[in-house]
C-alpha cells in the first residue's frame, strides 16, 4: 500500500509541473523535495531508485530555477518542464519496479 500511495503523491507533482507557471516556481521545489523525499523514505533506497530520486530533484530544482528567472526564455522553460516530466516518470517507474519486486 505504501508505494501505491507514493506513486500517487508522485502523480498529484507530475500534474502540478504540466500546469506550472513562473509564479509556482516555490512550489515547485516545495513539492520536489516533499514528495521525493518521502517517496525515498516509504519505499526505501532500493536499487536504481535513489539515483532517479536525485535526478529528478535537480530537474525540478533547475525547473524551479528557470521560471523564478522572468528573462529565461520559454524555450528553455518548456524543456525543462519535459525534462522534469521525464524524471518524475522515470521515479515512478523505479517505484513500481521496486514493488513489483517485492511482492
Amino acid at each position: 500500500m505504501t508505494g501505491l500511495l507514493v506513486i500517487a503523491e508522485l502523480e498529484a507533482f507530475r500534474s502540478i509541473l504540466g500546469g506550472a507557471t513562473r509564479d509556482d516556481h516555490e512550489k515547485i521545489k516545495l513539492w520536489s523535495r516533499s514528495t521525493i523525499s518521502n517517496a525515498l523514505h516509504r519505499v526505501g533506497p532500493a536499487e536504481g531508485l535513489k539515483a532517479a530520486a536525485l535526478r529528478a530533484w535537480a530537474d525540478a530544482d533547475a525547473f524551479a530555477g528557470l521560471l523564478a528567472q522572468p528573462s529565461s526564455a520559454e524555450e528553455d522553460v518548456t524543456q525543462a518542464r519535459a525534462l522534469t516530466l521525464e524524471s518524475t516518470d522515470a521515479l515512478i517507474a523505479e517505484i513500481r519496479a521496486h514493488r513489483s519486486a517485492v511482492t
